[in-house]
């Protein structure tokens, strides 16, 4: 089939951001930031060093488990993000059709008693996780996860949902990875080096080029949050005295 012959994934199988990831070498390093950005602690992982971070619908993953790769992302970019999960109406078929069209399978490979998660490589290393919307009452956080009692109630605040997404790449390779995503994800282009994912809560990715000091060194750059619109206010922060990301809310 020729590239140019190639259909999007249906944009009916994705829903949605379903959690982001952040690498970091310690809980204590980016419990503030969580805490400035109004998450709470829900749950930890039952045999790693993984925990989860929780506001409104809002999931993000905080891994400082001592995974080798995980270690050396760490040094090279501080705290980062690392993943982003796509909630899907069907993984593993999403699955299997992304690779099909030739992107690398990285899934997470479960452990005992944990949950298989499939997924394919992105920018940079990055990772991008596909996982089935909740059926049942069931999700992957029940099973892999030991919820906190004494937060369940307080998830709520003032932050409503994933906004957007800045992606740093090499010079010359924007148009590569707006290709990417357009004909792997059904992204549709939105502005100049933007595209955007449909929906109730549109998920757009923007992409920047990098300097020509920082060749080979793509990476999610920048995460911006929607406030809800009871609670109007805008701010940046940033993730770490590194900087590796910065985070923003309007």
């Amino acid at each position: 089939m020729d590239q140019n012959d190639i259909t999007p994934l249906s944009t009916a199988n994705l829903l949605g951001i379903e959690f982001i990831e952040i690498v970091a070498p310690s809980l204590e390093s980016v419990t503030p930031l969580m805490t400035e950005l109004g998450f709470s602690l829900y749950a930890k992982h039952r045999r790693k060093n993984v925990f989860l971070f929780q506001q409104n619908q809002l999931k993000i993953i905080i891994n400082c488990s001592q995974d080798p790769t995980l270690e050396a992302y760490v040094g090279e970019m501080g705290i980062a993000l690392f993943a982003i999960a796509f909630k899907c109406d069907d993984a593993s078929i999403a699955h299997a059709e992304l690779i099909k069209r030739g992107a690398w399978d990285s899934s997470n490979h479960s452990g005992p008693m944990e949950v298989n998660i499939p997924g394919i490589e992105a920018m940079g290393g990055t990772l991008i996780y596909l996982v089935d919307q909740v059926r049942d009452d069931l999700s992957v956080y029940e099973i892999d996860f030991k919820t906190i009692p004494s937060v369940a109630e307080k998830l709520n605040g003032s932050l409503s949902h994933f906004h957007e997404f800045t992606i740093q790449v090499d010079p010359d390779r924007t148009q590569t990875c707006l290709t990417f995503f357009e004909r792997l994800f059904g992204f549709q282009a939105k502005e100049e080096a933007s595209l955007q994912l449909p929906g109730k809560h549109a998920i757009s990715l923007r992409f920047v080029e990098a300097s020509d000091e920082q060749h080979n060194t793509e990476f999610f750059s920048k995460i911006t949050f929607k406030a809800n619109e009871n609670s109007p206010l805008r701010h940046q922060i940033f993730a770490g005295n590194d900087r590796a990301f910065a985070i923003e809310v309007i």
